[in-house]
């Protein structure tokens, strides 16, 4: 059987349509994510504990294109409050996963978007000289 150069390049032209079709649909399935949306307006209710300490963090996260402000209340397991109020900074959000930092004291946030409003977030809070409080939590995006 014969094959001409028409029918290759059809067939090529046909793959490489294929190839850029896919590429389309990935990028826009990455758009609607819960994480690339976690930088857009918006306000993201946290709660978070450590089952090691008991420490909890609980508030919420506005958001926008230009800041992230950390709005929570730390709360440790006598009871004491200390208010957490930083833009955080260090924002990152890639594939499904997002990560940050807020507060002088370097608290730590990394997370993975398990739906397009709900981030399953785990949290590291430095205690030098001791071992840093961990804990986890959820990131739910606030209905408006």
């Amino acid at each position: 059987m014969k094959t001409n150069k028409r029918d290759l390049f059809g067939g090529v032209a046909a793959l490489a349509l294929a190839a850029t079709v896919i590429q389309v649909c990935q990028a826009g399935d990455q758009q609607l994510s819960g994480c690339a949306q976690f930088t857009r307006n918006g306000v993201w209710d946290v709660a978070m504990k450590s089952g090691r300490t008991g420490y909890s963090l609980a508030g919420t996260i506005r958001t926008s294109p230009d800041t992230v402000q950390v709005r929570l209340i730390g709360t440790s397991e006598e009871g004491t409050r200390e208010p957490l109020n930083f833009d955080a900074d260090s924002v990152q959000v890639r594939g499904d996963s997002l990560f940050f930092k807020f507060a002088p004291i370097g608290v730590r946030v990394a997370g993975r978007c398990v739906k397009p409003d709900s981030v399953a977030a785990r949290f590291s809070f430095p205690q030098p000289p001791y071992r840093p409080i961990v804990g986890r939590g959820v990131i739910r995006r606030r209905e408006i």
